[in-house]
């Protein structure tokens, strides 16, 4: 249903646009192109996979067409908050100059996605890590704090993602951590902890939806290992760039 009034409207609008008013011929059109479409991959795999694109494309596109500021920015920012692609259509509303819209888009994405704000938090912390990280020369903790953080705001990343643990653990062994042996010992401690095979133990499919609680918990342990690994980069790196600093002051020559 949805697919044919994607369809339906669809053909509306380039009705509207070419000035052709036979209302009853664009109809049987819809008909036939849904038809067409549900062979088309995109929408059989949102059919096969359950996902829920082509009605947001609907509520999209009905808002977007709409002349009511309201509807069009509300359209925007509700299937925003549900899934975050339909954000950047408002960017039609700012080369249109529709004002009202684009603010009333902004306003339902922030009341309706608070998931999606923790991802500023994260992006922060990701910022601060990586500018440490480029001040004190780091590359490879820089390129794995930018891994760390597109896993962290994908909105799946699934275990065998986190490989990046592998350099972690070489750059607090022999890189700028190792002097820091408080937070070494504290991030290997975690580590440990990112041992899932409890998980396939308990769980007889990854499908299998709900699950006890303790389990769905575990799935944490990734986001907090990583966001820690962001804020342990940032101290360290901090620190050791101050105690740089300090250094070349006291050895610098001192004024005549």
């Amino acid at each position: 249903a949805c697919l044919w009034w994607l369809v339906r409207l669809s053909l509306r609008l380039i009705a509207r646009d070419i000035d052709e008013s036979d209302d009853d011929v664009w109809r049987r059109r819809a008909m036939v192109w849904t038809a067409i479409a549900l062979w088309r991959e995109p929408v059989r795999t949102n059919l096969n996979y359950g996902q829920i694109n082509i009605v947001l494309a609907v509520i999209v596109l009905a808002g977007m067409a709409s002349t009511r500021p309201g509807l069009s920015g509300l359209s925007v920012g509700l299937t925003a908050g549900i899934k975050l692609t339909p954000a950047l259509s408002g960017i039609y509303f700012l080369a249109t100059r529709r004002w009202a819209a684009a603010i009333w888009s902004a306003v339902a994405f922030v009341g309706t996605g608070p998931y999606w704000l923790a991802g500023v938090v994260t992006a922060a912390l990701a910022f601060f890590a990586l500018h440490a990280a480029v001040r004190a020369h780091d590359t490879l903790i820089g390129i794995v704090v930018v891994r760390f953080f597109t896993l962290l705001v994908s909105p799946i990343s699934w275990s065998h993602h986190w490989v990046w643990v592998v350099q972690v653990f070489l750059w607090l062994v022999y890189g700028r951590a190792a002097a820091h042996r408080h937070l070494r010992h504290g991030m290997a401690d975690r580590d440990r902890q990112l041992r899932v095979s409890y998980l396939l133990v308990r769980q007889p499919s990854m499908w299998v939806i709900s699950r006890p609680g303790y389990l769905s918990a575990l799935g944490w342990i990734y986001p907090v290992c990583g966001l820690f690994t962001l804020v342990t980069v940032a101290v360290v790196l901090h620190k050791g760039q101050r105690s740089t600093e300090r250094t070349e002051l006291t050895l610098s020559p001192e004024p005549r």
